[in-house]
This record gives C-alpha cells, sequence and structure tokens, in this order.
C-alpha cells in the first residue's frame, strides 16, 4: 500500500496509477495485493493473462481489470464471461472480438496497443488508419476505452524514450483526428 500510494502521491490525483499485478504479484499473492489495494485504486488493475485475471474475479475483485498480454481465440469467452477489458495487438483478435461482440450483441470495452519502439507487441503505427476504421465501422461492438505503449528503456535511453513518446503523441494526435477521444492514453514502463 505503502509503495502505491506513494506513487500515486508523486504523480497527483489527477493522474490514474493502474496497478499491475501479474506473476501471482511476484509471490506476493495477486488477490491478497488486489485486496490491499482496492480502496486506493480509482478504476483498474492490470494482469499479464486471462487466467489471472479470472483468478481475481473468483476473489471478489470488482474493480476493471486490464489484460495486458495477447488475448488468444480461446480468450475471449472469458474475457466476456469476467467482464474483463483485453488490450488488443494485431488485427486477427480485434476481428475476432468484433465477431464474437456482434453474436452477443455486446460492446466489448478495449485498450488498443501500438507499437513505438518496444518492437514486441502492438500495432504498427502504419496500421493506424486501419485499425481506427475497423473499430468505427464496428461502434456498436467496440469500445475504445484506451490507447496504450510501452517504452522500452526509459530507464537508460532518454533519446529513445523521446522518440517513443513523440511517436505516442503522433498516435494520440491521429486517433483523436477520427473522431475518437479514449478515456485512457498510457505509455510508461516498469
Amino acid at each position: 500500500r505503502e509503495n502505491f500510494l506513494n506513487i500515486q502521491n508523486y504523480v497527483g490525483n489527477t493522474t490514474e496509477v493502474i496497478p499491475v499485478i501479474k506473476a501471482d504479484a511476484y509471490g506476493h499473492g495477486s488477490s491478497a495485493v488486489a485486496l490491499a489495494l482496492k480502496e486506493f485504486t480509482k478504476n483498474y488493475f492490470a494482469v499479464a493473462c486471462t487466467e489471472e485475471a479470472v483468478e481475481l474475479r473468483k476473489n471478489h475483485i470488482d474493480k476493471n481489470i486490464m489484460v495486458l498480454s495477447r488475448a488468444g481465440f480461446g480468450d475471449i469467452e472469458d474475457l466476456y464471461n469476467y467482464n474483463l477489458t483485453p488490450v488488443v495487438h494485431d488485427l486477427s483478435v480485434l476481428q475476432s472480438i468484433i465477431d464474437f461482440s456482434k453474436s452477443k450483441k455486446y460492446r466489448f470495452p478495449i485498450h488498443i496497443k501500438f507499437n513505438t519502439g518496444m518492437n514486441r507487441v502492438g500495432f504498427d503505427q502504419l496500421d493506424l488508419e486501419k485499425v481506427i476504421e475497423l473499430c468505427k465501422k464496428n461502434k456498436d461492438y467496440i469500445d475504445i476505452v484506451g490507447v496504450m505503449s510501452h517504452f522500452s528503456s526509459s530507464e537508460s535511453d532518454p533519446n529513445r524514450t523521446t522518440q517513443q513518446f513523440n511517436a505516442f503523441q503522433e498516435i494520440i494526435k491521429s486517433i483523436k483526428s477520427y473522431g475518437i477521444d479514449p478515456k485512457y492514453y498510457h505509455i510508461s514502463n516498469s
């Protein structure tokens, strides 16, 4: 709790800190950590995979839970059943979520991840128009609640971090030019 509150105090009350409690909270117990932080967390927890999120739900964590890792095609049913928010990294998963949402007549909340230089996962900036058009065309089935990226080396390469941040700002500007303005824009690293 003390670490979380120190971070929240450092960034201020207008910035929402999302605790990432993956890998069993690094041995501390994900559910125990989530329960300890529940009263301090404004809206979201984040986990690595769907299984971790389901475990939190089964332990009565009712805050929003963002699933950071690539949602697989088999995970979509669990994402839906447990009211989870996936981070979407590629067009095939985005299309699968749209197809699932249509079958359930459901508007799926998602965060969209763009690759600004980490080069692991995320939509390429060149795919931005395609992604946004697909989401706009299916706005009754997709709710873009967040757009995100991940710094590759902010602790050791300030020039690279600035390049990535500038690229992310351009992505935000482009998304807003399409008339889309999600609640969350986030870029960071651990």
